[in-house]
């Protein structure tokens, strides 16, 4: 079983790991003495980190997943409403992915995707994702939703400092991604939206949200910015208000689904 732990996580099936954890609870449960229980306690602990693994992180860019986003999420909106600290939802997405994909092969789209995911991580303040939840919710988290999305969240930043912080980001993939011989480089465009702005579209249509609304609501904003940046140029940063600068057209009202009268209160207030 110990050989199993020492292997990067690229290396190991999921099922042998279950295997191994039900090979531990045996060995744990007929374990004579101190002596002998204390080492397969410690194994036993480290088999349940690299299967948490599996929940929770994307099995292509090593990033967080779904699984992880909705959690972190939830907490930065509860957090953030019991001692009033704003946070920050940023959306990337790779600009052409898909001429990328169809003229060079998935094989490099999956290479872009795990560079891009590297620069970012590089970029920000990291965390071991096996620390306290309270310790994770204090640190910058990037995660892969799907395709070539990436969200990362950035806890006590208002929309400037994160507008600013994605500007460097932008950047900065750019950059990385023109040193890579083997792969064309990337543009990638962003969309920010702020748990601030949340609850300011919220009051302005007289309405108060609970915590699940919020969650929503903020990646749908960040979302819908992302969708202005696309559609106005790429290659470019965008927060929820910017976008509000320009009317919300019928083609747009579909980024913003049920959120769309709160919007344009929002909008009004501008």
């Amino acid at each position: 079983m110990g050989d199993i732990l020492s292997r990067k996580p690229a290396e190991m099936n999921v099922f042998e790991l279950l295997q191994a954890e039900r090979n531990l609870i045996y060995h744990i449960q007929t374990a004579t003495g101190k002596d002998e229980l204390m080492p397969l306690v410690h194994e036993h602990r480290a088999i349940i980190r690299r299967i948490t693994d599996y929940a929770i992180r994307d099995s292509l860019t090593h990033l967080l997943n779904r699984n992880g986003y909705a959690a972190l999420v939830q907490g930065l909106v509860d957090k953030g409403l019991k001692t009033n600290q704003d946070f920050v939802h940023l959306i990337f997405d790779v600009d052409n992915f898909r001429k990328i994909n169809t003229k060079y092969g998935h094989d490099a789209g999956d290479a872009i995707l795990r560079n891009l995911a590297r620069t970012i991580e590089n970029s920000l303040t990291m965390p071991s994702y096996h620390g306290s939840y309270a310790a994770i919710l204090r640190n910058e988290n990037p995660i892969r939703l799907g395709g070539e999305e990436i969200v990362v969240l950035l806890p006590a930043h208002s929309t400037c400092q994160g507008r600013n912080r994605a500007e460097e980001l932008r950047k900065k993939i750019a950059s990385d991604s023109q040193k890579e011989e083997q792969l064309p480089s990337i543009a990638v465009s962003g969309g920010v939206a702020s748990l601030d702005t949340i609850l300011r579209a919220y009051n302005s249509a007289d309405r108060v949200p609970d915590t699940k609304e919020i969650a929503k609501a903020i990646y749908v904003f960040s979302d819908y910015a992302l969708y202005f940046a696309k559609e106005h140029g790429k290659d470019r940063v965008v927060t929820f208000e910017e976008a509000l600068q320009e009317p919300i057209t019928r083609r747009s009202k579909r980024r913003l689904r049920d959120l769309t009268e709160i919007a344009q209160r929002y909008k009004d207030t501008l």
